[in-house]
């Protein structure tokens, strides 16, 4: 059986790249924010004392649990390597939010940088990828059945050293 393949992306599986965006970058700013509390003498034992006391360390384990199960309804539903390669444009945000809250610089490498990133997952976008009837039913409500590896025209070793003798 053929898995099909597609460009267009069912808009729930968009919504939740960009949950795994936005929840990636709020950790990443929430870590810094934390941090910042923290003297630059500390030790690793008193680093740690600090950040326990600190209530964006306990949101930040929140947003770690929200960002799990995100990522697993979104891989539900798309490939990996369509998927994974999309939230780098968390690179973007942080880089930008981190200019206008922490006051950081965003050199020129470090804006060109951003624009190849920004390009790749344009090109990633654009890409053919699988998404299965029943997966993009489960958008609906409808529960997704699991794809074989054998579907996808995966042969486990012990299939291909059948193979072999034949």
């Amino acid at each position: 059986m053929n898995v099909p393949r597609s460009k267009s992306v069912p808009i729930g599986v968009w919504v939740g790249l960009g949950l795994a965006i936005a929840i990636d970058t709020a950790v990443q700013l929430s870590w810094k924010s934390a941090v910042l509390a923290v003297p630059q003498s500390a030790t690793l034992l008193e680093t740690a004392a600090v950040t326990l006391r600190q209530p964006l360390f306990y949101a930040v384990i929140v947003m770690f649990l929200l960002q799990f199960l995100n990522w697993m309804r979104v891989l539900s539903r798309v490939d990996l390597s369509f998927a994974q390669p999309i939230t780098a444009a968390s690179y973007v945000s942080v880089a930008v939010l981190s200019a206008v809250l922490f006051h950081e610089n965003v050199y020129l490498f470090r804006c060109v940088g951003i624009a190849f990133i920004l390009l790749g997952v344009w090109f990633i976008s654009q890409t053919d990828h699988n998404t299965t009837e029943d997966a993009a039913g489960s958008l609906r409500g409808e529960p997704a059945t699991a794809v074989v590896p054998e579907q996808l025209g995966v042969r486990s070793t012990a299939q291909s050293e059948a193979r072999k003798d034949i």
